[in-house]
């Protein structure tokens, strides 16, 4: 699932000689694919998930960052599909590459965004087969989806927000 790590680096801001990073704090399964910074409320989070993987796949995280020193999980964006309840049995993709590469029709996350670094309200997320899901996330505890996109085709762009117009811009493989 990845993880988040926190360091200090203000020894290379402050250029002192010999710098050094030193690890503030860590947060298991806080993802590490196309992680992004999420002001929510005026509180600090990252947004972000693990990439690709066979079914149940992957899914967003949303991560408190408020004390650098104890980030948490805050919340998570899972679809049904995500859930290891629904899946089938692995085929040809994910039985040949150990899981690591998802089979066709699989709703795991490859890229994600946000609307807004510093005002937060939705999430942006590409789940590959299960196309764009845009989820309300000002709630990082309840996330609710508000949109999907599915034109057919795996999606698996980045995913960017035009606020001066209000469009979500996104690629597939077929259908960008």
């Amino acid at each position: 699932g990845g993880g988040i790590y926190i360091f200090d680096n203000s020894d290379f801001i402050d250029r002192r000689p010999d710098p050094k990073l030193r690890l503030l704090s860590a947060m298991p399964g806080g993802g590490w694919h196309s992680v992004v910074p999420a002001n929510i409320g005026g509180v600090p989070h990252l947004v972000g998930g693990s990439e690709l993987g066979g079914c149940p796949g992957t899914w967003p995280r949303i991560t408190n960052i408020a004390d650098e020193r104890k980030p948490f999980i805050a919340g998570e964006f899972r679809l049904a599909m995500n859930r290891a309840e629904n899946c089938p049995p692995p085929g040809q993709a994910a039985g040949g590459s150990s899981g690591i590469v998802p089979d066709p029709g699989t709703a795991t996350l490859h890229y994600n965004a946000v609307d807004n670094a510093a005002d937060t309200r939705l999430g942006l997320f590409n789940f590959m087969w299960a196309g764009l899901r845009v989820a309300d996330i000002r709630d990082p505890k309840l996330p609710a989806e508000l949109a999907y996109f599915k034109p057919g085709d795996v999606c698996t762009g980045h995913v960017r927000y035009r606020p001066e117009s209000g469009h979500i811009w996104l690629t597939c493989n077929a259908s960008g």
